[in-house]
């Protein structure tokens, strides 16, 4: 399998189908929840407010063609509403939070949707037509960025939230040989995109856009992924024999952690960057550049004050023993 190829499969995660209550344990901070009828729930993003997730999930068998629905999930009441009609594949199961954690802007085959959470109903919001991939707000909220490919080219698009209005566009070549995969986007402000992109032959540099001077620089040769927290960019970078963790400080580079297990990363709350790779998950504390909580759960992510949430098959749990857990099965009792 190609290392593109490899990336895509580990980022399939966790299931779909409408699951039946269930109780609660006993710690007011102990969360557990078993999709019934499920196979894959994948792309689990979740609030820094309050114990609800959006989580994509799926009747079908991991694969690289498979596709879930939005689903939100309050943990704490275990309400679900399922956003039909606006499948996702796994290769573009981008989640964004804005800043009031209330609303949730999401990709889908159909476009890009945003969500308000104080809505009873919930009826998502059309905010760009068409399919996307990759997904980024900037800091302030007020712009989006993501990447529209039309035949040989992909354009990464910088829009203003508020009026839809293109302020930047960048047409680039898409040449790549293997399979494309992993279209991070990440701003740090509101006028720098950091991106991969696919306009080299056996390579995806990582690359930062300046969206007043519309300039573009290389930031390094070959990336595997990235993400951003607070305390700034991190990316995957090819070291050849191992991946490395680095960290974009200004316009140096700093080596952060070795890598070597893993080849995916999400941004996972204000400090909190998930790892996945072919044998588990972890977390990069970019507080104090350490790589946490390594398990053989599917991913992880992180919940309101900096709780846990493992993600094993179709079950999401703030224990770790869901992740020696069977990868499929019925609701807990």
């Amino acid at each position: 399998m190609s290392r593109v190829g490899e990336r895509f499969a580990i980022f399939v995660l966790l299931a779909s189908g409408i699951a039946s209550a269930l109780p609660r344990l006993l710690s007011a901070q102990d969360y557990r929840y078993t999709a019934d009828h499920a196979k894959l729930i994948y792309g689990v993003s979740a609030s820094a407010h309050e114990p609800t997730v959006l989580a994509f999930v799926s009747g079908e068998n991991e694969g690289e063609d498979v596709s879930g629905t939005p689903t939100i999930i309050d943990l704490q009441t275990l309400r679900e509403t399922a956003l039909r009609k606006l499948e996702t594949m796994a290769i573009d199961a981008n989640v964004v939070w804005t800043n009031d954690q209330r609303h949730v802007v999401f990709e889908s085959l159909s476009g890009i949707f945003e969500v308000n959470l104080d809505e009873k109903a919930a009826m998502p919001k059309k905010l760009v037509s068409g399919q996307t991939h990759g997904l980024a707000l900037s800091q302030s909220g007020s712009r989006m960025a993501y990447w529209n490919m039309e035949g040989g080219a992909i354009d990464l698009i910088v829009r203003e939230v508020a009026t839809s209005r293109t302020v930047r566009a960048w047409k680039l070549p898409f040449v790549y040989g293997g399979d494309a995969s992993g279209f991070e986007i990440a701003f740090i402000g509101d006028d720098a995109v950091y991106a991969r992109t696919f306009d080299k032959m056996d390579a995806t540099p990582l690359k930062r856009f300046d969206v007043q001077s519309g300039k573009s620089q290389t930031i390094v040769s070959d990336c595997f992924s990235l993400a951003s927290s607070e305390n700034g960019l991190y990316f995957i970078a090819n070291g050849g024999r191992s991946q490395m963790i680095d960290k974009l400080d200004g316009t140096s580079v700093i080596l952060i952690a070795n890598a070597q297990h893993y080849l995916m990363m999400r941004s996972s709350g204000r400090k909190w960057i998930a790892l996945k790779g072919s044998s588990g998950s972890a977390l990069l504390d970019t507080g104090t550049g350490q790589i946490i909580n390594e398990t053989k759960c599917d991913e992880v992510a992180v919940l309101a004050g900096d709780l846990m949430l493992y993600v094993k098959g179709n079950s999401l749990s703030t224990s770790t023993a869901v992740c020696v857990a069977p990868r499929s099965g019925h609701a807990h009792k």
